[in-house]
C-alpha cells in the first residue's frame, strides 16, 4: 500500500458510529500508519510532521485500545519489544479533537444542520399569488380531447404543491365554502371549476352525451300557436329546424309538433317555443257586416297581415291573434276594411241609364245604340278579396266613322247632366233612381246622404278559373235589352271596381 494513500486515509474524518461498529478496521489502519511513518521520522523526512497530523490522533476509546494492543505485537530488530516511556505517557494523556474544516456524507451533523436551517427559515404567510401561479393562461376547448388531460394535470399539480390545509385557506380567500369532510382533491377541483372557470369533467361528459344521443318530444300547440310557429309557407319552422339541428313533424290528432334531436337542442327549442307562446296576444273584433268571414278568405287575410284570424260565431265576431300590439292593431284594421269591401261587393239593385228609351223587339229608334263586352284589365292594384281576372265590362260601341256620332254623343251627355234620360232594371222595366235607393226608408228617419263613385261594373261568366278566356260570354254588338236579359237569366258574378280618374263617356 502506497504511502500517500495511507496518509490520505488517516486524514479522513470518520464517523464515530462507524468507529464503534468497525474498530478492527480502524486499528489496522492506525497501526499501519504508525509502522510506516516511524522510519521516515527516523530518517528525518520533512513529511513526517505532516503525516502525523490531526487525523492520526486517536478519536475515542477504541483508538487507545488499538495502541495498547500494538505494544505486544510490534518488535524491534533484536526480536524484543521496544519499550518507550514517552510513548506510554503520551498514550495515557487525554488528547483534544482538532476542529473540522469540512463535512462529508458520513458527517453525523449534516442532517441536524439541514433540519435546523429549515426550522430557522420561517415560511411567509400564504397569499393568492402563491396559487395563482398555477393558473393556465390558455387552455384547450372543452370539445377537444386534450382538455381532459390538461384538467387532470392541473389538479395533480395543485395537490402536489399544497397541503389540504393550504388549499382550504386558498378556497376561503376566494370566498368559497369548504366542508369539514371535503377531500383535498375535491377542494382543488372546486378552485379550478368555480374560480378559474374550467368546466367540470362531468359536465363535459353530459354535453357529449347530449350531442350524440337522439330523443323525441311532443309539443302540444293550438291553431294560433302553430300558425306563428310555421310562419309564411312554413319558412319559420324550417329555419327553427336548421338553427337547432332537429327534425320537426306535425301531428294532427291531437295538434302537436313531434321533434327529434339531441337533448340539448330540444331543451333550447323548448325554451323558444315557450317564449313564442307567451308573446301571442289576441283581441275580438265585431265586423260591420255582422256576418262571418268566408272560409276561403281567412287564410288569405291571415297570410297578408301575419296574424291568425278565426270566426268565433256566425254573427261577425272575429278573434285576431298576433305577436305584438302593432301587428294586432294593423290586423284588426285590415279585417274591418276587408269586411267593408266584401259588403260593397254583395248583389245590389242593378240599374241601367240610357239617353233614349230601351229598344225592344219591334221598336225602331232613329239613332240605335249597340253595346259589347270588353275584357277588363285593372289599371291599379286590387284590394284583398277582389279578383278581376276573367271579367268583362259593357261598353257602348262608338260610331266614330258614322255621320251621326257627334249627335249621339252630345245627346247622351245632355241626358246625363240634365237628368232627362231613362233608367231601367235588369228586367227591362222603368225604374226611378231615388225610389230604388231609398226603398224601405220612412220619413221619420234622419236625412241620408248618397255619394256616387265612378268606376266599372264587371261581369264574370260562371266558369271555373282554370277555363278563363278572353272570349266574352256574349259576342258581337248587342242592344242593351239583350244584355239585361242575359243578366236576368244567367245571374253572373257582378263586382264594382272604383276608378278615381273618370273615363270618357261613350
Amino acid at each position: 500500500m502506497s504511502r500517500p494513500f495511507l496518509l490520505q486515509a488517516t486524514r479522513r474524518a470518520v464517523c464515530p458510529i462507524s468507529l464503534r461498529s468497525q474498530g478492527l478496521r480502524y486499528y489496522a489502519a492506525h497501526a499501519a500508519a504508525s509502522h510506516t511513518v516511524s522510519p521516515s521520522r527516523e530518517a528525518g523526512s520533512p513529511e513526517s510532521s505532516s503525516a502525523a497530523g490531526p487525523s492520526s490522533v486517536p478519536l475515542d476509546a477504541f483508538s487507545d485500545a488499538a495502541v495498547n494492543g500494538n505494544k505486544g505485537s510490534l518488535k524491534g530488530s533484536d526480536g524484543k519489544r521496544p519499550r518507550s516511556k514517552k510513548i506510554k505517557k503520551a498514550s495515557r494523556e487525554p488528547r483534544e479533537m482538532p476542529p473540522r474544516t469540512s463535512r462529508t456524507i458520513l458527517d453525523p451533523f449534516e442532517d441536524e444542520l439541514r433540519l435546523t436551517s429549515l426550522i430557522a427559515a420561517r415560511p411567509s404567510p400564504l397569499t393568492l399569488s402563491d396559487i395563482e401561479r398555477y393558473r393556465v393562461a390558455r387552455k384547450s376547448r372543452q370539445e377537444e380531447p386534450s382538455y381532459v388531460e390538461e384538467y387532470n394535470q392541473l389538479v395533480d399539480a395543485l395537490c402536489r404543491a399544497f397541503s389540504k390545509g393550504q388549499l382550504t385557506k386558498f378556497a376561503r380567500m376566494y370566498g368559497m365554502k369548504v366542508g369539514p369532510k371535503q377531500k383535498k382533491i375535491d377542494i382543488a377541483e372546486d378552485i379550478i371549476e368555480k374560480q378559474w372557470q374550467w368546466p367540470s369533467l362531468e359536465e363535459i361528459e353530459k354535453q357529449k352525451r347530449e350531442r350524440t344521443e337522439v330523443v323525441e318530444k311532443l309539443f302540444t300547440v293550438d291553431a294560433p300557436q302553430l300558425f306563428h310557429i310555421l310562419g309564411k309557407d312554413g319558412a319559420d319552422l324550417l329555419q327553427l329546424s336548421m338553427d337547432y339541428n332537429v327534425h320537426v313533424s306535425l301531428v294532427s290528432n291531437p295538434l302537436a309538433l313531434r321533434v327529434e334531436g339531441s337533448p340539448g337542442s330540444i331543451k333550447q327549442l323548448s325554451r323558444h317555443i315557450h317564449s313564442l307562446k307567451q308573446s301571442i296576444i289576441s283581441e275580438t273584433v265585431h265586423l260591420p257586416s255582422r256576418t262571418a268571414i268566408p272560409r276561403e278568405m281567412l287564410q288569405q287575410i291571415s297570410r297578408t297581415v301575419n296574424a291568425f284570424i278565426e270566426n268565433i260565431d256566425l254573427n261577425g265576431k272575429v278573434k285576431v291573434y298576433a305577436r305584438s300590439t302593432q301587428a294586432l292593431s294593423a290586423a284588426m284594421r285590415f279585417v274591418v276594411r276587408t269586411d267593408l269591401t266584401a259588403l260593397a261587393l254583395r248583389p245590389r239593385p242593378l240599374l241601367s241609364f240610357l239617353s233614349q228609351k230601351l229598344i225592344t223587339s219591334g221598336s225602331v229608334m232613329p239613332f240605335p245604340q249597340s253595346y259589347s263586352f270588353y275584357p277588363f284589365l285593372p289599371p291599379q292594384s286590387m284590394s284583398v278579396g277582389t279578383n278581376a281576372a276573367g271579367s268583362f265590362r259593357v261598353r257602348r260601341v262608338g260610331q266614330w266613322l258614322g255621320p251621326d256620332y257627334a249627335e249621339s254623343s252630345s245627346l247622351q251627355d245632355r241626358a246625363l247632366s240634365a237628368g232627362t234620360g231613362h233608367t231601367y232594371d235588369i228586367h227591362g222595366d222603368a225604374a226611378e233612381l231615388k225610389q230604388t235607393l231609398f226603398d224601405g226608408s220612412s220619413d221619420k228617419e234622419p236625412p241620408q246622404t248618397v255619394t256616387a263613385t265612378i268606376g266599372h261594373i264587371l261581369f264574370a261568366s260562371n266558369v271555373p278559373k282554370r277555363h278563363m278566356s278572353l272570349t266574352p260570354p256574349l259576342q258581337g254588338q248587342l242592344p242593351m235589352s239583350r244584355i239585361l236579359e242575359w243578366i236576368a237569366t244567367t245571374h253572373p258574378k257582378i263586382q264594382f271596381i272604383p276608378r278615381w280618374d273618370p273615363s270618357p263617356s261613350y
